[in-house]
């Protein structure tokens, strides 16, 4: 009975084994040739375009690219269900010879990171175009010098993010573009974590999409063309920037964000920093009572307007605008052309000018202007909205350093519950007092804030009392540094030298950090929200020796961590030491001085156990021989005298339990036969590893 048992159970690993054997990963190295196999780094390929014909679609198999240059003179026609994985932005550079570097039509499930796309100063347009694709991820990458960066066209699950480029659109051309043909529809689009900027003469938008123009039957008349849907999008937590302030240059937009020509259903905007305009001439879907929602972002000297707006039941709240020329506005021609509903509310209006809120030639029926804060250092226009009726204008906050400020400029409206500060009073239930700001510290968020003695404690975008708010992305989500407190992915280091990733098949997936020599190194940008002794675990495996890492900063070695084998590629441990970190902004080295493992991830706490921040431990932790066995095993316990043993089967059922306390131990495991795993808990570790019983 017991041998059927063994041979039922062997017969669920072989097929597990099988079964996770389809997926490989496959090499591409700047001394590769295309006529090997590519099945290692010795046998390389030399072109992605290669390795994407070669390996099989919808495998989960890794395509792996080396550091260098790889200059590419067909265009990469990319498979359904891989990915690829370069060795870092700052490693691995693609370009091309062609219109664009990456092709792919009705494919799904492709997952694309860490390299940097080169269009050649525009020589090649386009770096990736995605026509009806589901399922992209494309991440930690740069970008420079396109027309259009990326370019969807319709699609669904879609993500783009943890990136950076410069010059990454041309003129009328979007950066990053979601683009609908008329008969389908973009949705579950998230594009999030970027920092780009535009600087030469040529325009463009960072971000965009709209209509394609080049519908049959259109021809120079795009705005006859149907509107398509753009559902589920949300762009957020990216920083836009140029030096050429003013949204039009020479005749042509200069923009950070454009939609044109569609309809939108639950889309967000949200955490953005820019000194560019966002354009959303797009309409409100049928039915939809959240198309569009712009919160928490932040401009600062667009020297034009930050917000076109074309879009009913449209919501813009929590924003900060400093320096922008009629912050809301829009270009249209018919103030009879009525817009459904419009709330604009907790929004910091500061040194705004020419209609200091709102701007618009087109209009609205129904708009809610409540608790903004307008702080203006000159006699301004606060509205010219000719045309928009049934406004109401409550709570907000009116403060000029210059009396004589006009908030009027609007018909039909109601004026209720407004301070007014050296700004003529309008509407019932005025008050004139200076609202007593807390007029210091970081703006908006500090600077605006109402004090206790404010007369008006409900009014305005700071509320006395209630949560502040805060405006824009993180600095660390956007620089690339990670928090700490916080688990930190290995693949996701920011320099790195001798090691590849691959596909991880640990409980949350993922990758892994693997073919790690003496010697190699990964480095990644960290900030630890205060000094002091953090806990940091690794996420390990080790097939059959040992290895060891020190862990740095700058010169500093803050520990030495040994690591144990733990009986597969496959067989992930968890592993703890100490760190003793400063405050702030640095990078943290990963220095190999004993290769041979993998790391999944590691995880920076505050729940360091011990004062003792280095640790220096340079043997096993565990001895566990001999290997195979005729039944008789030996467990040394090198660096403690406690642990407990636990003793298991390949199909994971525990065998035997018990508690050592000796420096070694012998245990007798005759009674069983074949393929164990032998598991050793001590106090702060533990470690695994497979032994061969064979007692036959």
């Amino acid at each position: 009975m017991k041998k059927m048992k063994l041979f039922y159970c062997w017969g669920i690993i072989t097929f597990f084994l099988q079964f996770n054997s389809f997926a490989s990963n496959y090499y591409v190295s700047t001394f590769g040739k295309d006529s090997n196999d590519g099945l290692s780094v010795e046998t390389a390929w030399l072109t992605i375009a290669k390795a994407c014909s070669a390996v099989p679609a919808n495998g989960g198999h890794v395509i792996n690219i080396g550091a260098g240059t790889f200059y590419e003179t067909s265009q990469i026609n990319l498979p359904s269900g891989i990915t690829i994985l370069g060795a870092g932005k700052s490693q691995t550079t693609i370009q091309s010879s062609g219109s664009r570097i990456f092709y792919a039509k009705n494919k799904s499930n492709i997952v694309i990171s860490d390299f940097k796309i080169d269009g050649r100063g525009r020589a090649t347009p386009i770096g990736f175009r995605l026509e009806f694709c589901s399922g992209i991820e494309i991440k930690n990458f740069t970008m420079t010098e396109f027309t259009t960066s990326v370019d969807f066209r319709s699609g669904t699950n879609n993500k783009v993010h943890d990136f950076d480029g410069t010059n990454v659109s041309y003129c009328t051309q979007n950066g990053i573009s979601i683009t609908n043909w008329v008969t389908d529809i973009c949705e579950n689009f998230e594009i999030y974590n970027g920092n780009c900027t535009n600087d030469d003469n040529y325009h463009g938008k960072i971000v965009g999409g709209g209509v394609d123009q080049t519908m049959p039957g259109y021809d120079g008349r795009p705005w006859d063309m149907p509107d398509p849907l753009f559902k589920n999008i949300k762009i957020h937590d990216i920083r836009f920037r140029t030096s050429h302030e003013g949204c039009f240059l020479v005749g042509q937009p200069q923009l950070g964000l454009e939609f044109w020509k569609g309809l939108f259903d639950n889309c967000e905007i949200y955490n953005m920093k820019c000194n560019m305009a966002f354009s959303m001439a797009v309409g409100c879907a049928p039915g939809s009572k959240n198309p569009l929602r712009i919160h928490h972002c932040r401009w600062e000297n667009c020297g034009d307007y930050a917000i076109e707006c074309f879009t009913g039941n449209m919501e813009i709240d929590h924003n900060y605008f400093d320096g922008c020329y009629y912050p809301i506005g829009n270009f249209g021609t018919n103030p009879n052309n009525l817009m459904p509903n419009l709330q604009v509310h907790h929004n910091v209006f500061y040194r705004t000018y020419n209609n200091t809120c709102m701007n618009m030639g087109e209009s609205f029926n129904g708009i809610k202007f409540f608790n903004n804060t307008i702080y203006t250092l000159s006699k301004e226009n606060v509205f010219n909205l000719p045309g928009s009726i049934n406004i109401e204008v409550n709570n907000n906050i009116f403060y000029s350093t210059v009396s004589g400020g006009n908030a009027g400029g609007l018909v039909n409206a109601n004026y209720h519950d407004n301070l007014f500060f050296k700004y003529n009073p309008i509407g019932t239930n005025v008050s004139t007092e200076d609202p007593l700001f807390n007029v210091s510290g970081e703006k908006p968020t500090q600077f605006f804030n109402l004090t206790s003695a404010s007369p008006q404690k409900t009014y305005g975008a700071y509320p006395y009392g209630e949560e502040a708010w805060t405006a824009g992305p993180s600095d660390d989500i956007i620089l690339g540094y990670s928090p700490v407190p916080g688990k930190i992915e290995a693949e996701n280091f920011v320099s790195m030298s001798g090691i590849q990733t691959g596909a991880c098949t640990d409980t949350d997936g993922g990758f892994f950090v693997g073919w790690i020599h003496n010697s190699d190194w990964m480095e990644y940008n960290i900030n630890p929200s205060s000094p002091g002794l953090y806990k940091i675990d690794l996420r390990i495996s080790d097939y059959n020796s040992a290895g060891n890492v020190k862990i740095k900063t700058d010169t500093t070695v803050l520990a030495k961590i040994p690591i144990p084998v733990t009986g597969g590629w496959t067989v992930y441990n968890t592993i703890s030491g100490n760190i003793n970190l400063q405050a702030g902004k640095q990078t943290l080295r990963f220095e190999v001085a004993q290769g041979g493992w993998r790391i999944n991830w590691f995880n920076i706490s505050n729940s360091a156990t011990s004062t003792n921040a280095y640790m220096d431990i340079t043997k096993e932790v565990v001895n566990i021989y001999p290997n195979p066995s005729s039944g008789l095993v030996t467990i040394e316990l090198l660096n403690c005298r406690n642990a407990q043993v636990k003793i298991y089967n390949m199909c994971g059922q525990l065998l035997s339990s018990q508690q050592i306390s000796k420096a070694m131990q012998q245990l007798d495991l005759s009674g069983e036969t074949g393929l164990l795993l032998i598991k050793v808990i001590t106090e702060n570790q533990s470690f695994s590893k497979k032994i061969l019983i064979n007692n036959i």
